[in-house]
């Protein structure tokens, strides 16, 4: 098993990506903190997945909710292993219907929740000795930002260089933490299902979102789920400050 007794914690991981990755992790030996605001749905997900798992009610834009987690972490495992930022939201908008409040809130969860997350990470594994493996779930939008999503894009695209100063200070400062990033593609997740539940015309909607990936269909959250244990192994070892492009062709095309 890839993560035979790694203690790891998973934002966001209620549902969609998060939840399979964290379904992922567990089949391969890893031990789960199940981190999400909906906390029925990662308590409903702890059970699901048994012993060892744990859910907590969680706020990645907030300082003080980053500082419990890993105070109960640490309490009940004694160490981290491995964060997967995965929390996030998207809401349409481009640069002229997108008010600066909600600017400001897409980039407080998503830039703002996986940069608390990284400096906490790096605080509670820096003295592990075997280190840590910190993934941070981007998206295909970063490299390629569609105009109707340009606060959720830029701040996804920040996420990427966020990834990379925070590889290359822990592996400047001989800390044992690799930082690496998932960019995914559309992937049918209830986040996306909730965009084109919106839509006026779904079904042209959806059609329309496949056809920007030249595999022809949506990423699925096992897809993003494996690339994101790769980067959390040990198969990894000498990956740091890098992205996967997990999208079907998306950014290439």
């Amino acid at each position: 098993m890839r993560l035979q007794n790694k203690i790891a914690i998973i934002t966001g991981a209620a549902s969609g990506i998060g939840a399979e990755i964290a379904r992922r992790f567990v089949q391969e030996g890893a031990k789960v903190v199940i981190a999400d605001l909906n906390i029925e749905g990662a308590t409903q997900l702890a059970g699901e997945l048994g012993e060892g798992c744990m859910a907590r009610k969680h706020d990645v834009s907030d300082e003080a909710s980053w500082k419990a987690l890993i105070t109960e972490t640490l309490a009940a495992h004694s160490r981290l292993d491995v964060l997967v930022n995965c929390a996030g939201i998207m809401i349409p908008g481009d640069i002229e219907t997108t008010s600066f409040e909600l600017f400001n809130s897409i980039m407080s969860v998503n830039l703002g929740g996986v940069f608390l997350g990284c400096q906490n990470a790096v605080e509670a594994m820096k003295t592990n000795e075997e280190g840590g493996a910190i993934v941070n779930i981007s998206s295909t939008s970063a490299l390629r930002c569609p105009t109707w999503v340009t606060a959720y894009g830029t701040s996804k695209a920040a996420v990427l260089t966020l990834t990379r100063a925070v590889a290359v200070h822990c592996a400047t400062n001989e800390y044992k933490i690799r930082c690496n990033a998932v960019a995914p593609g559309a992937a049918l997740t209830p986040m996306v299902q909730n965009l084109l539940d919106h839509d006026p015309d779904p079904e042209t909607a959806l059609a329309a979102i496949v056809s920007q990936h030249p595999l022809g269909r949506l990423a699925t959250p096992a897809d993003v789920a494996n690339a994101a244990l790769y980067l959390a192994s040990d198969e990894s070892s000498y990956v740091t400050g890098t992205v996967i492009p997990v999208d079907g062709g998306a950014a290439a095309a």
